[in-house]
């Protein structure tokens, strides 16, 4: 168990977090309730200032956890569910990553972990470029767990060249052929998510 302060911006943000841990944590002792003293705390990489200031936010925290739905919607300047600007939401946008590795790099340089949520963290087709980037943790879908797996033995960096090669090369056609028979083909066939057609209405 641990525990993670979500959009943050700043340091005094984090240490008015912290104090009310240790504020709950006497409250528990004097109420004899057992409890973690070394529980991890961590921080949500969400907001472009905490991407740019974590190598201040490192040192006060045990773990980061970027949230890439809203750290990319907030570097560009895009609404991912808004239809006139979600084609300005990309996941690849240099700055994005260029965020997203100055985070881990503070993380890395203050010997702590990072990891990586939302669906920038599921998207198949990211994966070589998260793990190239250093993220050891990811929150996504249980079918695709093995994926990752399939690809950190594939790619990982003591994997001769060649190998990495031809393992970037297979990963890129299991995900191309899953992507067609999994979601273009059904697309194409009339499939809609469930639901597809009320948030229609509702716009």
């Amino acid at each position: 168990v641990a525990i993670m302060f979500p959009m943050v911006s700043g340091l005094s943000e984090v240490w008015r977090a912290k104090e009310m841990i240790r504020h709950s944590m006497d409250d528990l002792n004097k109420e004899g309730i057992p409890f973690d003293p070394d529980m991890p705390v961590g921080v949500m990489i969400e907001v472009p200032a905490a991407a740019l200031y974590a190598d201040l936010l490192a040192p006060e925290v045990d773990f980061f956890s970027i949230g890439t739905n809203d750290l990319i919607q907030y570097t560009v300047a895009a609404d991912r569910v808004n239809p006139h600007v979600a084609d300005l939401y990309r996941p690849t946008h240099p700055a994005v990553i260029r965020l997203i590795r100055r985070t881990i790099d503070a993380a890395n340089d203050n010997g702590i972990w990072t990891g990586i949520c939302g669906e920038m963290a599921g998207d198949i087709r990211l994966t070589p470029l998260l793990i190239g980037l250093g993220t050891i943790s990811y929150s996504l879908y249980l079918w695709h767990a093995p994926l990752i797996d399939a690809w950190a033995h594939w790619g990982g960096a003591g994997t001769p060249r060649p190998l990495q090669l031809a393992g970037l090369c297979a990963w890129i056609l299991l995900v191309s052929t899953l992507s067609w028979r999994l979601v273009e083909r059904p697309w194409q066939a009339g499939w809609r998510p469930a639901g597809a057609a009320r948030d229609r209405a509702i716009e």
